[in-house]
């Protein structure tokens, strides 16, 4: 019996471990794919959105124009929501903060302009 529950633990363990590391490859993609000034919110929640959903058209958007958006905003963090900045901030909580009271209904892409 104790060798039954042992093994059990030890394959959820090992499952767990895989599920880790999935996790681990795909954020390390999307880091790759937008950047490494995305912040960790906006990595998370494109981890569970699916690849036509409204946040990775904005991260595309925001990719599309960032040499604009960058010469206007250096070093900002900008929220981008439907295709249009919702919110900038010097700080990263700020610009959600800002970005989550004009647009409650979307989770805004959340990046640090160069």
């Amino acid at each position: 019996m104790y060798f039954l529950i042992s093994l059990l633990i030890l394959c959820a363990g090992a499952a767990a471990v895989v599920t880790l590391r999935r996790r681990s490859a795909a954020l390390a993609a999307l880091t790759r794919s937008y950047g490494d000034a995305v912040h960790p919110a906006t990595l998370r929640a494109l981890l569970s959105a699916g690849p036509d959903s409204e946040l990775v058209r904005d991260g595309r958007w925001l990719k599309e124009h960032e040499r604009e958006i960058s010469e206007r905003f250096p070093g900002q963090w900008v929220a981008v929501v439907g295709g249009e900045v919702a919110a900038v901030a010097a700080r990263a909580e700020d610009a959600l903060k800002a970005s989550r009271a004009a647009r409650p209904d979307r989770a805004p892409f959340l990046r640090r302009m160069p």
